[in-house]
């Protein structure tokens, strides 16, 4: 799911979409196919919207479609955002006859994929949500591994209420029952499918790594959480942190996420921070718990600012 605004992180979407937002220098929606594939996902759709021209230029192609380590990749454009209902019937044609995985634009996570699928295929549900019992706002309501109310909308009682994910799987059913492509909220579909009886799974998803990178404070402390575990699907290697000279010059301190490209002059000291592509940081200037973004130069000392 890669239309959205990003009106959280501005002004760091300004000039892209959310889900391209660096991560240790690595597009955060690569870390999205990355922990997909792990569990055996071999194909991608992304719907798009804002800066839509961005993803070409991050991740190749024609726009129209790129391939990722193998991986065929199509993007779907929306002109007029169409929420995530209207987003997912918009894709319907690019998503073949199977159940398909969502996943959200702005999650970093590494909990096991494979359990969700299986119980989703097991159960033979309409479809499955990944939820986890702490953390964010608890708006599913569920009993026995099935979704049973959604904000409370329905009135449900005695069900113990979750976080969403954002990672959730659907049936080629489910998809079928979506009306053409509108503005619609996917939400507004599964609370029509409860009210009919419709099967909606509930999978717990409580173990690995799970953030919202939905604030650019979210982005920095998710730096500092990476460089203490990784992902369980990034290899040993992943994350590499950089070391005062890397990067020019100046001096590196704390866990800081360094851009191809960066210099900082003699002086500089970046602790706690993170430098886009191309950033530079002039003599003497000295940032804490900052982001620079790509191809800024830092002419003054900051801390926890956006450049």
């Amino acid at each position: 799911m890669g239309a959205g605004l990003g009106t959280r992180l501005r002004p760091l979407t300004d000039d892209r979409p959310k889900p391209l937002v660096p991560v240790f220098g690595r597009p955060l929606i690569t870390l999205a196919f990355d922990h997909l594939r792990s569990a055996g996902v071999e194909r991608f759709v992304v719907n798009t919207h804002h800066r839509a021209a961005a993803y070409r230029e991050f991740l190749g192609g024609d726009g129209s479609h790129t391939v990722y380590r193998g991986c065929p990749v199509n993007f779907r454009h929306e002109p007029v955002l169409l929420d995530t209902g209207g987003g997912l019937s918009n894709i319907r044609d690019l998503t073949g006859s199977g159940d398909l995985v969502i996943y959200n634009g702005d999650v970093l996570a590494d909990f096991p994929l494979e359990p969700l699928i299986d119980q989703h295929r097991v159960e033979r549900n309409l479809a499955t949500l990944a939820v986890r019992s702490v953390g964010g706002p608890l708006h599913i309501q569920c009993a026995d591994r099935r979704v049973v109310d959604i904000r409370g909308a329905l009135g449900s009682t005695g069900a113990e209420s979750f976080l969403f994910t954002g990672v959730s799987i659907v049936s080629r059913e489910f998809l079928e029952r979506l009306p053409g492509p509108a503005v619609f909220s996917i939400i507004s579909i599964y609370l029509d499918l409860l009210r009919e009886g419709g099967r909606i799974g509930a999978h717990h998803a409580d173990t690995g790594l799970w953030l919202d990178l939905g604030t650019p404070e979210a982005i920095l402390d998710a730096h500092r959480e990476l460089a203490t575990r990784g992902l369980a699907f990034a290899g040993a290697d992943w994350p590499q942190l950089p070391e005062t000279g890397q990067a020019g010059p100046g001096e590196i301190r704390g866990v800081c996420g360094i851009g191809e490209g960066v210099e900082i002059a003699l002086g500089g000291v970046v602790e706690d921070s993170i430098l886009w592509e191309r950033a530079r940081v002039a003599p003497g200037v000295r940032l804490k718990r900052c982001i620079v973004r790509a191809g800024v130069e830092v002419l003054e000392s900051g801390e926890n600012r956006i450049f």
